[in-house]
């Protein structure tokens, strides 16, 4: 049997060198073009190495608006099987001290993705040198733009644009993505029997209408921060209220800014914003019927007050749904890499385009290193070694029966 894990050391330090190297210049969302470059200037000199076109395999390039697709054909009657990686960093200032630090002031790679582009560049490198002999023809999606923006209007994202723009699923069979996990054990795969990740919606509300007025005498008008209260008290229980206690689903204040922005002692003011994070894994219909729900009870709060409530839901990525987990499980398995079925979790991915589309599986890769570190954080700090491993899943991927 190959020894994938055995195959993948042949890369590390190739890995490791492109990890560090996107590390130190991170693009946020849609702003990945050198990030991009970069990825395929590698590819070329890989390609170019081996001697280019072949009989062993030819390399089709294509820069498309959602990111880099690279298609690698072993046999015209074969099928075709996708591989993703994101590429895009976050707008967070970097706080690691690592001697490899983003060197772009308020942009950092918290999330991942750097090692997610170079373990599946590292991938192609080792299937491109010949060490394996892959039973699928093969597409490399390396794509901008999966995080969330942070503020409305949301904008697409670069999975549903390759999805619904874009032809990135013409041909394919099955598509596949791995994403590491930095609060998992190290070394451990794992993923959701269905649901992996949720629903990552987000709701803006605007109170207007409220008099305002002076503090001397709030009966002779309406302060739209009462209005905010309320709101806040009724919805901490409408989840429990209108979704089953067995239904995963989160309905969080994210921020709030009143009249001006600038507190004064002696003013009501007349108008507000607030912003809530909404998750959850219900289906299309019911997620619709929940909101429905919501924003009238929001607007009725407003309305009691004499305000009025204007509330813009925005749907952000579906649920993230595999579709054959307990093949690709057995596969891993027998390959030597340790799986684990886990819960689903409530965090956002747009692979769930993808696999809206195509059947197919998303997958963590724990890098906790005994000192796991948050996610979208200045300190995120995941394990490095791990990352032979994530090769190592791909290689294994690529040749399945």
């Amino acid at each position: 049997m190959t020894d994938f894990k055995e195959i993948a050391t042949a890369a590390e330090e190739y890995v490791i060198d492109i990890r560090r190297q996107l590390h130190m210049h991170p693009e946020t969302r849609w702003n990945e073009s050198e990030t991009l470059a970069f990825i395929q200037q590698q590819i070329g000199l890989i390609h170019e190495e081996n001697g280019g076109d072949s009989d062993f395999c030819t390399v089709a390039i294509t820069r498309m608006k959602g990111g880099l697709v690279v298609d690698v054909t072993f046999n015209d009657n074969w099928q075709r099987r996708l591989f993703r990686a994101d590429v895009d960093g976050l707008p967070i200032q970097e706080q690691t001290e690592l001697s490899f630090c983003s060197k772009r002031p308020g942009v950092m790679h918290a999330c991942g993705h750097d090692m997610h582009s170079a373990m599946l560049l590292g991938a192609f490198k080792l299937i491109r040198d010949g060490k394996i002999q892959p039973t699928y023809n093969l597409r490399f999606v390396w794509q901008c733009a999966e995080e969330n923006p942070g503020s409305l209007p949301m904008p697409e994202s670069g999975g549903n644009t390759l999805v619904n723009e874009g032809n990135v699923l013409d041909g394919i069979t099955d598509v596949h993505a791995l994403h590491v996990k930095s609060d998992l054990p190290s070394g451990t795969f794992f993923t959701g029997a269905q649901a992996v990740l949720g629903n990552s919606d987000r709701m803006e509300i605007k109170i207007t209408g409220a008099s305002g007025g002076h503090v001397m005498k709030p009966s002779s008008g309406v302060n739209a921060n009462d209005v905010v209260f309320a709101i806040m008290t009724s919805l901490q229980s409408f989840l429990a209220r209108h979704v089953s206690p067995t239904e995963p689903a989160t309905l969080v204040c994210t921020g709030i800014q009143s009249g001006s922005g600038l507190a004064s002692s002696n003013i009501m003011p007349s108008e507000a914003l607030m912003h809530y994070g909404v998750r959850n894994l219900l289906n299309e219909s019911d997620r619709a019927s929940l909101y429905e729900k919501l924003q009238a009870e929001i607007i009725r709060i407003a309305e009691s007050f004499g305000a009025k409530a204007e509330v813009e839901m925005v749907f952000g990525h579906p649920t993230t749904i595999n579709t054959d987990t307990a093949e690709m499980q057995s596969l891993l398995t027998n390959a030597g890499l340790t799986v684990q079925i886990m819960d689903p979790e409530l965090g956002g991915e747009d692979f769930a385009y993808y696999l809206q589309k195509r059947p197919g599986s998303f997958w963590f890769l724990g890098a906790d290193g005994g000192n796991p570190t948050a996610h979208h954080s200045s300190t995120f700090n995941p394990d490095e070694s791990v990352m032979t491993l994530g090769v190592a899943f791909w290689l294994t991927m690529a040749t399945a029966e």
